[in-house]
């Protein structure tokens, strides 16, 4: 059957991971399709009733008979669309965590995430970034076949012209500030700041740039960004929320620098296969950069993420988008 078109709709000002991870499977399904790709994203802040109104309008205006990549909070409107139109749905997801500060909204769109895909609808697919957020559907009734895994990928030669031996001593890089910063990494910011460590945080938000007695937090080009963490001797990444990966975990990884970090969600999926330090506290960060130990990275784990490996993790959400469509 012919296939009438390709449609990524999502929503948000400012690019992610998760927006990273979602063009790839949209620009892999493109080139394997053979369709061209159109991208719709609602640029604007969503506060209140009226604009989420206005959001899910534009996720109904653009759905079509074809395929449509959307994100968690445009699914009532691109499945509705669909139906009528005949059209699947692939929805990206990214994690969540009832520990979010997020409000009663996002729990209820969780809530019917999970009660529309239970109806094991033939329009509907759900595409992963983790083992464990396979498990997390799993475990709550959702009928495996309708879950697809697909990870972050890198292009691992970029990151070998950033790889440094010659680091900046005793430079810690803690993550991108932000909410999701567990309150230990700044107990560890103070600690490793009285032992002469210079302590940074990245942002993509200019208005956020500061330096405190502890640590800074400063905006880089992305060139920047990479060299700024191939000079550092750790990564660590304490999070609050189960996460859905953790890029910047996986790119200091490709850079040489080896991670320290919580097991919560994603995140300690990507610890145990790359076999790195697993921590719930300071101390415990605090010991295992003092110890100042050869950094080792687990056998294949860079290659089982290169983009060499996406035709294979598209193959099943291929043949999804093949069944059907006409």
């Amino acid at each position: 059957m012919q296939k009438k078109s390709l449609q990524y709709i999502s929503h948000g000002t400012t690019p992610t991971g998760g927006y990273m991870h979602e063009t790839k499977l949209a620009e892999t399904l493109s080139n394997v399709l053979q369709l061209p790709l159109s991208e719709f994203r609602y640029n604007k802040n969503t506060n209140g009733i009226f604009s989420i109104f206005k959001l899910w309008l534009f996720a109904f205006k653009h759905a079509s008979n074809g395929i449509n990549i959307t994100v968690q909070r445009l699914l009532l409107p691109v499945l509705l669309k669909s139906i009528v139109t005949n059209g699947k749905v692939i929805l990206v997801f990214h994690h969540y965590d009832v520990n979010e500060n997020k409000g009663q909204l996002y729990r209820l769109q969780f809530m019917l995430l999970k009660t529309i895909v239970r109806l094991n609808l033939s329009k509907i697919t759900i595409v992963v970034v983790a083992n464990f957020w396979k498990d997390f559907f799993i475990n709550e009734g959702i009928n495996p076949k309708q879950i697809h895994l697909f990870p972050n990928f890198f292009d691992t030669q970029h990151y070998t012209q950033f790889k440094t031996t010659a680091k900046t001593k005793k430079q810690i890089y803690l993550g991108q500030y932000g909410e999701k910063q567990h309150p230990e990494i700044f107990r560890l910011a103070e600690m490793l700041n009285r032992d002469g460590y210079h302590c940074i945080f990245s942002t993509l938000d200019k208005t956020l740039i500061q330096t405190t007695n502890t640590y800074e937090v400063n905006y880089f080009i992305p060139t920047d960004y990479l060299k700024m963490i191939a000079n550092c001797n750790y990564t660590v990444c304490l999070t609050k929320f189960n996460e859905g990966w953790n890029r910047t975990a996986h790119e200091s990884l490709l850079l040489g620098v080896p991670v320290i970090g919580n097991c919560t969600g994603g995140l300690c999926e990507l610890l145990q296969q790359a076999e790195q330090d697993i921590v719930s506290t300071a101390e415990q960060a605090y010991q295992i950069i003092k110890s100042n130990k050869e950094f080792t990275l687990a056998h294949n784990f860079i290659a089982n993420y290169d983009i060499k490996q996406i035709p294979y993790y598209a193959k099943p959400i291929v043949s999804f988008c093949n069944n059907g469509i006409s």
